[in-house]
């Protein structure tokens, strides 16, 4: 029925109805409502912003709780480590599991820079990515990824040649504050892996560029490293990135 017409139903109706005897009222009259415990009482539920961020701070703590806090260690000042998912384009299903879980996410790391043969910076981007972005009620930040990776290998003598080069360097630094300006993304990842010693120490100093130039602006630099290699510094890297990832 329709609210117009529940409205109209005529009230007389109610009139027209024989009474009911007493003994008839007495033997069914509803049993009273069980009495809560002290202390408690029935709550309307939250609103569904409300449980889905009781549910989100539920998840992160249990995750907290699973893998520790060092995944990804404050630089800059200190601050808590983040919750970060890396988001694979090429991978099938990666929008609709990035859909599942962006409540429980501080940043989304997209895998959309890539360092080109000649040194300079390869974009790329994910329409289904940006679908979900805009249409969730949590907004991560978007912290693109820029790898040294290649038809599936890792170069890591050709990104040590490019940040060894002043010349060069500035250069790349220059396309991805660029490109971070195009696309209003928060900040770059820089994983470089397969880094011989020199690229180690040359990486340093490239991430100590890119946080000159986009600190200023407001974005975020983080920076890659593996565990349990001596060439590499946590501690160092610190120093001039805003956050360090531990790569298992």
């Amino acid at each position: 029925m329709s609210p117009a017409r529940a409205l109209s139903s005529p009230a007389t109706a109610l009139g027209e109805l024989p009474l009911a005897s007493s003994d008839f009222l007495r033997s069914h009259r509803p049993p009273p409502a069980a009495k809560l415990p002290l202390g408690f009482e029935r709550q309307a539920p939250f609103p569904l912003k409300t449980q889905v961020s009781r549910i989100s701070q539920r998840i992160s703590r249990n995750l907290d709780q699973l893998f520790g806090r060092h995944t990804a260690m404050a630089a800059h000042g200190g601050g808590q480590a983040l919750s970060v998912g890396f988001y694979t384009s090429w991978t099938d299903g990666s929008a609709e599991t990035l859909r599942r879980h962006i409540d429980q996410l501080d940043w989304v790391a997209p895998t959309l820079f890539s360092l080109g043969q000649n040194g300079n910076l390869v974009v790329t981007d994910d329409a289904p990515m940006r679908r979900v972005l805009v249409s969730a009620l949590h907004h991560p930040l978007v912290v693109p990824v820029l790898q040294n990776a290649a038809n599936a290998n890792w170069d890591g003598a050709g990104a040590t040649t490019v940040m060894a080069s002043p010349a060069r360097r500035a250069a790349l630094v220059n396309q991805i504050d660029a490109a971070l300006d195009k696309s209003g993304d928060g900040g770059v990842m820089i994983d470089f892996e397969n880094l011989p010693k020199p690229g180690v120490a040359a990486l340093r100093g490239f991430v100590a560029d890119l946080h000159a130039r986009l600190a200023p602006k407001h974005r975020v630099v983080a920076v890659t490293m593996p565990l349990g290699d001596a060439d590499w510094s946590a501690k160092r890297l610190a120093e001039v990135a805003d956050k360090v990832v531990l790569m298992a």
